[in-house]
């Protein structure tokens, strides 16, 4: 193959199978070695840095910042179906922000199933505090009549 056309398996032909390592198993190294060397890139001595360069960067960019820093804890009271719907509301924001993954759809289907139940139970909840007024006016209304 001296075209310079790589061969089906996608591995150009001055790449060569056989890594030196051996691994857990005691198996030789299935990867391709590096050109001009023994090794494949994963086991190959000289490129150790490159590989621990790459290691730290891709830990430091595992998460993607949040918009706002997290409140301190006990700092935002969650004791009405309105201040759910807010605080949810931002955190699907912030999980829209993210890099699209399947921990990221599972964040915001999660997200949205929990603000679809909260906008329930605030209509449930207004529904039953209009019906509440409407027996307090007529209990109030039949006292009166009594009352003449």
């Amino acid at each position: 193959m001296t075209d310079g056309l790589k061969p089906a398996n996608g591995v150009p032909p001055e790449v060569k199978h056989g890594c030196a390592a051996t691994n857990r198993a005691g198996a030789p190294c299935a990867a391709p070695r590096l050109v001009n060397s023994q090794w494949c890139n994963v086991h190959d001595p000289a490129r150790a840095r490159v590989r621990a360069e790459a290691r730290r960067r891709g830990g430091l960019n595992r998460r993607t910042p949040r918009s706002a820093p997290p409140p301190p804890p006990g700092a935002v009271a969650i004791r009405s179906v309105p201040t759910i719907q807010e605080r949810l509301e931002g955190e699907l924001a912030d999980a829209l922000k993210r890099e699209n993954s399947d921990s990221r759809t599972r964040s915001v289907v999660a997200l949205l199933t929990l603000a679809l139940k909260c906008l329930e139970v605030g209509e449930v909840e207004e529904r039953l505090a209009a019906l509440e007024a409407r027996i307090s006016e007529q209990s109030n209304n039949n006292n009166l009549r009594l009352a003449r």
